[in-house]
């Protein structure tokens, strides 16, 4: 799995290499200060990290795994754990892996990822209680 320190490390080494064969730097100096905030994935648009990924140097077949890898919920936990996402920021990126979408806390219906959490909760107690319920009638039909 790449991380952000890996790409901030492409990145570092891309813009020793572009300065070696005199080549312009200024993209991958924009890439280096949006690297800083680690959070920065869960920023700015899927195009836009498509964009930032490549011009990094991975390879195209692989800018998706590693966006989603970037942006999985696992990441975006952590660093909220450690405080670099806010409650107060604005998220912009859409995950669809598992069909959930996160975007600020909110679903595209409104309700937050407590409130979602919480009625999958309840629907899945309450199709325990149904097989529950559904194995005693069979075993009173016998």
């Amino acid at each position: 799995m790449v991380g952000i320190n890996d790409l901030k490390f492409m990145n570092y080494t891309t813009i020793v290499f572009l300065e070696e064969i005199k080549q312009s730097t200024r993209r991958n100096m924009i890439i280096n200060k949006i690297l800083k905030d680690d959070a920065c994935f869960f920023k700015m648009s899927k195009q836009d990290a498509y964009e930032v990924l490549e011009q990094i140097g991975i390879n195209k077949s692989r800018v998706g795994k590693v966006y989603l890898d970037l942006v999985s919920e696992q990441s975006f936990y952590k660093l909220k754990k450690d405080g670099k996402i806010k409650d107060s920021e604005n998220l912009v990126f859409d995950n669809q892996t598992e069909n959930k979408i996160f975007y600020n806390g909110i679903d595209n219906s409104g309700r937050s990822n407590n409130e979602i959490k919480k009625n999958q909760l309840i629907e899945y107690k309450e199709s325990k209680l149904r097989r529950i319920i559904n194995k005693l009638f069979d075993l009173f039909k016998r």
